[in-house]
């Protein structure tokens, strides 16, 4: 709504002078509105990538420490089982 207004304004003010200009300034206000919603996308984007990457390596670390120490357990039981037999 605001850029409608923003539009609206810019038109109303030069259109009567400056016909010629009123067009340009539209293109340079939609264009700049692009740039921004184009930069927002692109740093979401790479926030989620990187969000995701972390939370990958995360579940990587614990599934080899789990799988480390259920290794390890299950050395030190039957050490313990040959030692007892």
């Amino acid at each position: 709504m605001g850029f409608v207004i923003l539009v609206d304004f810019i038109w109303g003010t030069f259109d009567y002078k400056y016909p010629e200009t009123t067009l340009v300034v539209v293109v340079v206000v939609v264009v700049v509105v692009v740039y921004v919603v184009y930069v927002v996308v692109v740093v979401v984007v790479v926030v989620v990538v990187v969000v995701v990457v972390v939370v990958v390596v995360v579940v990587v670390v614990v599934v080899v420490v789990v799988v480390v120490v259920v290794v390890v357990v299950i050395v030190v039981v039957c050490l313990l089982l040959s030692r007892i037999v």
